[in-house]
Order: C-alpha cells, then sequence, then structure tokens
C-alpha cells in the first residue's frame, strides 16, 4: 500500500509446493494466503482453493498472474473457481464477489477480457466459471 492509502500490484513472494495431484503457492508474508491449482490434462485451469489471507484483490490478482506464469499457462481461456462455498451459506455470496473483483483486477492487468462467467453447483457448492478473450 502506498503513502495514500492505494493499493496496487503488489508482488508477494510466492513458495511453491508440487504433488502428484496440484500445485501449491503460498507466501511468507501472510500465512493465511494460499492458492492451489489443480493439476489438469483438459488445458483449463482449476483453482481448487484461494483464500485471500490479508490480501485485497489487486495483490491476490498479482499473485494469481505469478502463478499462471509459473506453470507456464500465463493466458489461459478458462479459469474455474471450485468450491466457494455451500450453496445456501451466505458467505458463498462475498467470497464469490472478492473472487470476481480480484479476476476483473487480473484481467485488467493482462489486457484481455472476461467474456462468459458462469455459476455452477457441484455436490451442494459453488463453483465459478470465468472464459476470457486475448486480445495481444
Amino acid at each position: 500500500m502506498d503513502k495514500n492509502g492505494l493499493t496496487g500490484f503488489e508482488e508477494l513472494t510466492l513458495q511453491h509446493r508440487s504433488d502428484e495431484f496440484s500445485d501449491q503457492f503460498s507466501t511468507p508474508a501472510d500465512p493465511r494466503f494460499w492458492i492451489r491449482i489443480e493439476k489438469s490434462f483438459s488445458g483449463g485451469v482449476v483453482i481448487s482453493d484461494m483464500l485471500f489471507g490479508d490480501q485485497d484483490e489487486y495483490v491476490a490478482a498479482n499473485a494469481v498472474v505469478q502463478v499462471l506464469h509459473a506453470l507456464n499457462t500465463p493466458k489461459p481461456t478458462e479459469i474455474i473457481f471450485r468450491n466457494l462455498g455451500g450453496v445456501d451459506a451466505p458467505e458463498t455470496v462475498q467470497t464469490a464477489q472478492k473472487v470476481e473483483r480480484m479476476v476483473e483486477a487480473m484481467v485488467m492487468r493482462q489486457r484481455r477480457f472476461i467474456v462468459g462467467r458462469e455459476y455452477e453447483t457441484r455436490r451442494e457448492k459453488v463453483d465459478l466459471v470465468f472464459r476470457f478473450k486475448h486480445f495481444d
């Protein structure tokens, strides 16, 4: 955050762990910040866990951009955010709104557009699917 209280696209130092099912990213600066990306063979990106910790949407957006570059998928055509919460849970709406703001910040930074946004229900949990168009 700068001296005026404005937050930009600050970079977090991310630590990367990998297992046979996923890649996980965290930062020592915020132990409650966490991103888990499922290893996918379909070409899309599935973020199965995303905890913002104390980070705002702009810092989280930059972290997702960093993660996508680290995984050699800098501009996927689709990102699925899994398990945002239960279908009837009030906090699911808040989480979904925060993810939407983060993705909007991410595409602004990457100079691309959201062309599709869908909510899906899977096993009584809400997923949020974004589709993108690239203009290079």
